[in-house]
């Protein structure tokens, strides 16, 4: 599974509260909720079938750009043969910037039909804005939306895990037993107010919460498991970067016991020029195992680097094409291909090494995902009149306007290559898939 970031400290006296009795249905796989309306604070929920029973085969595409006070979504139900069927479209805020007015971010997570969103409340002009995670099912299960209240710190990040909450915020980890609902229980608390946990992405039964930006960053690794609390394995510093971050990242086994490996995008602004890497890092033993102090775009790191020259705004090196473009969506697929949203220059598809050169399908796409053995691609056709295929109008228009309709592909590997075998023309250009 591929997490990317969003971009809030102590979460305070959390409270739950429900607009309904909770059904089993709607924790197992649900998101977004309703303010406190004078009810019992503590949800008795019916026995929680297991997630595997009760999840669904869905998407969930976003369409959101940091103008825009308001986030587009649009699920999509996966039939057995692969074949598409659009669900509901819905909408909902997203959250305001705390230190740039007029911009906003949304952290949303989806799994199998369960969504849960972060949105701010009102609060007195006297305190600081407060926030709660909206949680529901999609796709036509019974039940109530359940609110979490989470206090002043604004989340950065969620995930749904084994019937869990996980919620990023600034310098804390918080986790919830979505078929017991109950306050969040910190996992972890650092004393770093500004740097953010917006990252989490997960595999099986492990999931690592990565806080992405500013040295050191820190990541912490879990062991989930349906009806309890993450068991935390440890925790360990990423590499470095130089004036740079991680951005996304994608989590599979390693080819030892008790080995993983997580693939991570990082772009960076430096002196010389600016640049992303794409490196893969393993995880050993429930240890990072790289050199100590080593940096992703020091020179010599595990993965490749595309960089341009500052002077002259020339790409000096490019891992396929002729001009830079921004790595936006990352996946591996089953078989250890390494997929890459590229932009204009379409999906990349690397060896699981990494080495040699990558293979294209062009086109213009934002992300990529792998969804029960299958792999999908949001992209987007020519828009129309000659403009530019990527180019996006600022603005509460910018989602609908005519740069290219959206379109999710499914896709197929064939050899070294991935090919087009499905088209589903959307009703928005949807740039993320919500995972």
């Amino acid at each position: 599974m591929t997490t990317r970031t969003t971009r809030g400290r102590v979460l305070g006296a959390v409270a739950v509260a429900a607009t309904g009795m909770v059904a089993g249905a709607v924790w197992a796989g649900c998101t977004r909720s309703a303010r406190r309306q004078g009810k019992d604070p503590t949800p008795r929920p019916t026995a929680s079938p297991s997630p595997a029973v009760l999840g669904l085969p869905m998407l969930l595409l976003e369409a959101h750009l940091p103008e825009q006070a308001s986030a587009r979504y649009q699920a999509v139900r996966v039939e057995p043969d692969g074949s598409v069927t659009l669900g509901d479209s819905l909408q909902a805020p997203a959250l305001p910037l705390q230190n740039w007015p007029g911009h906003y971010r949304t952290a949303v997570a989806f799994d199998h039909g369960l969504w849960a969103r972060a949105e701010q409340t009102a609060a007195p002009d006297s305190q600081p804005a407060l926030h709660r995670v909206l949680v529901r099912r999609l796709g036509g299960g019974a039940g109530a939306e359940v609110a979490i209240e989470v206090g002043a710190a604004q989340p950065a990040a969620l995930h749904l895990a084994a019937g869990g909450l996980f919620v990023g915020s600034a310098g804390r980890v918080a986790w919830t037993d979505l078929g017991r609902p109950a306050a969040p229980t910190t996992l972890v608390e650092r004393d770093m107010a500004y740097k953010e946990y917006d990252i989490f992405v997960r595999h099986g039964d492990r999931v690592l919460a990565i806080d992405d930006v500013v040295t050191p960053m820190l990541a912490d690794w879990f062991r989930v498991q349906a009806g309890r609390a993450p068991e935390r394995l440890g925790d360990f510093t990423m590499p470095g970067l130089i004036n740079g971050h991680y951005d996304l990242a994608a989590l599979v086994p390693g080819p030892g016991p008790d080995e993983w490996r997580v693939y991570v995008v990082a772009p960076y602004g430096i002196m010389s020029g600016w640049g992303q890497e794409l490196a893969v890092l393993p995880i050993r033993k429930d240890k990072l195992d790289v050199p100590e102090h080593m940096l992703l775009n020091g020179g010599g790191g595990p993965g490749v680097e595309e960089h341009v020259d500052r002077g002259t705004h020339k790409p000096e090196r490019l891992t396929t094409g002729t001009e830079f473009t921004a790595f936006t969506g990352l996946t591996v697929a089953p078989d250890g291909h390494v997929l890459v949203a590229a932009g204009e220059r379409g999906v990349l598809v690397f060896a699981a090494t990494l080495a040699g050169k990558p293979t294209v399908l062009p086109g213009v796409c934002h992300d990529v995902i792998g969804f029960e053995g299958r792999l999908f691609a949001l992209c987007q056709e020519p828009a129309p009149g000659g403009a530019p295929a990527g180019a996006a109008p600022a603005g509460a228009a910018a989602v609908d306007a005519g740069v290219g309709a959206g379109v999710l592909l499914g896709l197929k590997l064939e050899g070294e290559s991935v090919v087009e075998v499905s088209r589903t023309r959307l009703p928005a250009l949807y740039r993320r898939f919500v995972n």
